[in-house]
């Protein structure tokens, strides 16, 4: 289940534990600390754009949830690293990097996190890209909104 939680963390979060849904994806989502943990306890995960580059709300969200927790979106072509440019995919790239300074952990080590979140978020992932493993890390992300996969080979360290 995927939830545009924007402007409504408190409220979405309630709904959520009041119809006993655990493991949905919070896209958007803007709460506090307070509100990050209850979605923690509550097992769900929470999406990060490229726009944390230039929103230091999404860089709270990022370090308030645990790495365990994250997941990359593109939400393209909304949601970029320059506000009103057209966001793609590929600047899931710099999402990671934000991460890994925010994080203090290698661009690889948050791009094997994001995709074994989101693999394990999307099981059904296996069945549509049967290489892709736990270990297969030239997976980067999935983007939530339309399930497409960016695979990027090389490009985090170059």
């Amino acid at each position: 289940l995927n939830v545009h939680s924007r402007s409504a963390g408190k409220p979405v979060l309630k709904i959520l534990k009041e119809n006993n849904v655990q493991g949905a994806l919070l896209h958007a989502f803007d709460g506090g600390k307070k509100a990050i943990k209850q979605g923690v306890e509550d097992g769900h995960y929470f999406s990060i754009a490229p726009s944390i580059v230039r929103d230091p709300s999404q860089k709270q969200v990022a370090m308030s949830v645990p790495l365990d927790r994250l997941v990359l979106e593109s939400d393209a072509p909304a949601l970029g690293p320059i506000k009103g440019e057209t966001n793609t995919p590929l600047n899931l790239l710099k999402t990671v990097e934000v991460l890994a300074d925010l994080h203090g952990c290698s661009k690889d080590k948050i791009a094997e996190i994001t995709t074994k979140n989101a693999l394990r978020l999307f099981p059904k992932l296996f069945k549509v890209r049967p290489s892709v493993n736990h270990y297969n890390c030239s997976l980067l992300a999935e983007t939530v909104c339309d399930i497409d996969l960016l695979y990027i080979s090389n490009t985090i360290n170059s």
